[in-house]
């Protein structure tokens, strides 16, 4: 086994829980009580694949660790030291996809699936975890993230998701107050209020508050904030295709629909038929749509305009994602928007198709 190590940032995911028994906290409590605890990965790898196999994790705030093992008649090795529970990533030579791991001390057996296929005339190997045990950490990783997919298979609306989600999240803060998942999660849970995520936050022991400031919580703290309902939208302003300068301030609106996207953005383009049927829908009734490109290219940005048959006023200063406006609300993917009252007010954001449709239906009903 080969060691390479390099300063970065630390890998992180989005997550779950697990049920334990409440021993699990005093096991937890006791594997990290002292520093450099050891833990043991010993896989089973079906398929053809024989080369070597990378585990890539960040034991501590400053150091990367990129481990090599050779495979062996269908296994591999590896051994390390943690400071703590770390999210790691296992991948193959070469081109490869990803299989994540939550890193905890103890014996942890892994069994995973190599396959290579080609794709643009490139050979990509593809890597699957079928299981994970001997880690508590990967245990409530996955319990997390299992009960979201099934908050998402229940369409219910984004406050329900969030309110349930959120619940979830913060049981577990509160009993692992220290563990970095907490905060992976909570870095990603843009669907929370500002409220809700302060809560959690402020359940973080004061490691885990400390640095907030480099794992992007506090990124997305302010983001909350500013995205929170009631929050005055801030209009700022851009070019339109014409090159004439518009902030949305000039348009005479009930409710405006900030719409964030892009010609490159492939769900961004099959939304736009349902919000095209929406605008003519209720555009008459007061309601209006404001697209923000986050394009480089203005001649991209213009022909997918065109093609697309968008009516409604679109704005942009062509530097993508350092574009002012996405950078100010902190937009990390598109489609986004937020949803404005006449006074220019946020009523929600990041609503899209039926929840969309109910929602500007609530808001301006059919008059008989």
């Amino acid at each position: 086994m080969t060691h390479e190590s390099s300063k970065t940032g630390r890998t992180l995911c989005s997550a779950r829980i697990y049920c334990l028994l409440l021993f699990a906290c005093f096991l937890y409590t006791n594997a990290y009580g002292q520093s450099n605890a050891s833990f043991d990965i010993k896989g089973n790898l079906q398929g053809k694949y024989t080369g070597n196999i990378f585990l890539s994790y960040s034991p501590n705030d400053t150091l990367h660790i990129r481990d090599t093992a050779t495979i062996t008649n269908g296994r591999f090795h590896f051994k390390g030291k943690l400071e703590g529970p770390v999210q790691g990533v296992l991948s193959l030579e070469s081109l490869s996809t990803n299989g994540w791991i939550y890193l905890d001390t103890g014996h942890i057996v892994v069994s995973a699936k190599a396959d290579t296929f080609s794709r643009d005339k490139r050979l990509i190997n593809s890597l699957t975890l079928l299981s994970v045990k001997g880690s508590l950490s990967d245990s409530l990783r996955r319990d997390i993230f299992d009960y979201w997919q099934s908050l998402k298979a229940l369409k219910l609306d984004n406050t329900a998701i969030a309110d349930s989600f959120h619940q979830k999240v913060y049981g577990f803060v509160k009993k692992f107050p220290d563990h970095n998942l907490g905060s992976e999660i909570l870095r990603d849970a843009d669907l929370f209020s500002y409220h809700q995520a302060y809560q959690i936050f402020n359940t973080f022991s004061a490691r885990q508050q400390e640095k907030a400031a480099t794992n992007g919580v506090t990124t997305l703290l302010r983001q909350l904030e500013r995205t929170e309902k009631g929050s005055p939208y801030c209009f700022k302003p851009q070019q339109d295709t014409a090159g004439k300068v518009i902030t949305g301030r000039e348009k005479q609106f009930k409710y405006l629909l900030v719409e964030f996207w892009a010609s490159w953005c492939a769900p961004c383009r099959e939304e736009n038929p349902r919000l095209k049927a929406l605008y003519s829908q209720y555009k008459d009734r007061g309601f209006d749509i404001l697209s923000i490109s986050l394009d480089e290219d203005k001649k991209a940005w213009i022909n997918a305009i065109k093609k697309d048959g968008l009516p409604w006023q679109q704005i942009a200063d062509l530097e993508g994602f350092r574009n002012e406006i996405a950078q100010y609300y902190f937009v990390r993917s598109i489609p986004f928007n937020l949803l404005l009252d006449e006074q220019g007010k946020i009523i929600t954001k990041g609503i899209r198709g039926p929840l969309l449709d109910a929602q500007l239906a609530a808001l301006m009903p059919l008059v008989n």
